[in-house]
């Protein structure tokens, strides 16, 4: 069946239908510097790296008339945040959606930020009122095998497989973060058709 969810919010700004300028871009550039342990490092553009990369060129056309659009470039994306039913977890929600509003605004009405859902493993809760979220049925301890975490990919398996992902879901790319996180700024769309891009965590 359908998950418990609550009325979706509607993004700084609107996401435009516009064609993902990043499927002209060339091939992955592979970066001299390595990561933690020592494998590849892959780049969206060759200047990746630079003072003035090609992937950030949009954010010096914004318009400072509110009026007009934003400019050709922009790849908004939908924030997904996996958290589990825990008064524990509930104050990191709060802190997280907090951050994540104020990195919004600080982005201004053109931020890549744009939708936001809270992925719940577990029962609906009293937070579903505060921000967007759906619920999912937590893993049993036969998935789960005592280690909670594997709810994070198994939340997410769940609610590809229903249609409300693709009803909530409108931008192109999604960035899946985790409770314990916090945002200081506006985070920059990285990725494309042909490049995931994340934060390189070795213990997982």
């Amino acid at each position: 069946g359908e998950p418990a969810m609550n009325a979706s919010s509607q993004p700084a700004a609107a996401v435009a239908n516009v064609r993902d300028p990043s499927i002209d871009w060339p091939p992955p550039t592979l970066s001299a510097k390595k990561l933690i342990d020592g494998s590849s490092n892959w780049l969206p553009v060759p200047n990746a790296e630079g003072a003035a990369p090609d992937d950030y060129a949009w954010r010096q056309r914004v318009p400072k008339d509110d009026a007009l659009p934003c400019p050709p470039g922009r790849r908004p994306y939908h924030t997904i945040l996996t958290a589990q039913a825990s008064l524990y977890q509930e104050w990191q929600t709060k802190i997280f959606y907090y951050y994540f509003r104020k990195a919004q605004r600080l982005g201004g009405r053109c931020t890549e930020m744009t939708g936001f859902t809270r992925l719940l493993a577990g029962p609906p809760d009293s937070l579903m009122g505060y921000m967007p979220t759906v619920a999912v049925p937590a893993a049993s301890h036969s998935v789960t095998r005592g280690f909670p975490v594997i709810n994070r990919p198994w939340s997410m398996v769940q609610w590809l497989q229903l249609p409300s992902f693709k009803e909530r879901v409108v931008e192109d790319y999604v960035y899946i973060a985790e409770t314990d996180h916090m945002l200081r700024r506006d985070i920059p769309n990285r990725a494309t058709p042909s490049l995931a891009v994340g934060f390189f965590f070795p213990y997982m």
